[in-house]
């Protein structure tokens, strides 16, 4: 299965393509489909997200919206365009870098693991944790919580 990703991280840097995505079984038809009809609705909800929990979330959405985060991403060309003086500049604080290694983001960029380290003076560490997608602190917060120990721990040490 792919989905042309247009406007994600892979469209800033010049790279958009073709994304396989793992939770999606046939290929999109020519047309804008929704959310609903890309991905199939689970059986049963995954072990880190409760009833309740989902209840409460899709409640905040139909109050809400998500016009907040949409909005982020379709005004990132003008970000980009109001602060040229960034283009080259690096991270200079400590960072360590946390995914799941099943996020499909991680896709966007294939060969982000080389590029990332060259957007940092201080990468201590990169880490990808396996049986975890996108939602990392929801699907390993224990494992999530020793890398932001161990990120911690370095910092002090330093």
């Amino acid at each position: 299965m792919v989905y042309t990703d247009a406007f994600g991280p892979a469209a800033l840097i010049g790279r958009a393509r073709a994304v396989p995505l793992r939770s999606m079984g046939t290929v999109l038809p020519p047309f804008n489909p929704s959310m609903a009809e890309i991905f199939e609705a689970p059986a049963e909800l995954p072990a880190w997200l409760s009833q309740e929990d989902l209840d409460y979330h899709v409640a905040q959405f139909k109050n809400n919206g998500f016009r907040g985060g949409v909005n982020w991403y379709r005004n990132l060309e003008r970000n980009w365009a109001l602060t040229p003086q960034l283009a080259d500049a690096k991270f200079t604080q400590p960072a360590h870098f946390i995914a799941g290694a099943e996020d499909d983001v991680l896709l966007y960029v294939p060969d982000w693991a080389e590029i990332m380290p060259t957007h940092f003076e201080d990468l201590r560490r990169t880490r990808l944790i396996e049986g975890a997608g996108h939602w990392l602190m929801l699907e390993k917060p224990q494992e999530t919580a020793d890398e932001i120990l161990l990120f911690l721990a370095s910092v002090k040490d330093s």
